[in-house]
């Protein structure tokens, strides 16, 4: 199901390295099963509870997650 397929990991906790040690993890279980996962160390949120309001909108303080957006949309080009 995931053979060849390009994946991004991302995610976010409420502890202060947000969800580092899952995504390695995860990273893991993805190349097992032969994925393209992305070679950057993809997107950790830490204490997401300050970066997000309660809409689920970014706060000004979470706007560094705006970077990752383009990275992301960059797989919707790979082939």
């Amino acid at each position: 199901m995931f053979t060849e397929k390009p994946v991004a990991i991302m995610g976010a906790a409420g502890g202060p390295v947000g969800t580092a040690r899952g995504q390695q993890d995860l990273k893991l279980i993805l190349m097992s099963m032969l994925a393209l996962v992305l070679p950057h160390p993809g997107v950790a949120v830490g204490v997401a509870q300050e970066k997000f309001d309660a809409a689920g909108a970014l706060t000004p303080m979470g706007k560094v997650v705006d970077v990752a957006g383009p990275t992301f949309v960059g797989l919707a080009r790979i082939p």
